[in-house]
């Protein structure tokens, strides 16, 4: 099982696989009081994929990892 799931997020990392069929969030609203009577009683929370959550912050960390070792520079893009 974990090797399919590795071979799943390299799939869509490398792009061989939509993001689309897995970015879904549902919203919910959670009451803060016992018997809500209007909107204001209720905190909205989302609810993302874990798979979708997963590889995003693989992107996220590799970008920021990427800037804080300097791989983007205007030295490397002028070639």
């Amino acid at each position: 099982m974990g090797e399919e799931k590795i071979s799943f997020y390299l799939d869509i990392l490398n792009r061989r696989k939509k993001l689309n069929d897995i970015n879904s969030t549902s919203i919910v609203l959670i009451p803060k009081v016992n018997k809500p009577s209007n909107m204001t009683q209720f905190k909205p929370i989302s609810l993302c994929n874990v798979v979708y959550k997963i590889i995003s912050k693989v992107v996220y960390w590799t970008f920021a990892w990427t800037k804080q070792n300097n791989f983007c520079s205007k030295e490397t893009d002028q070639g």
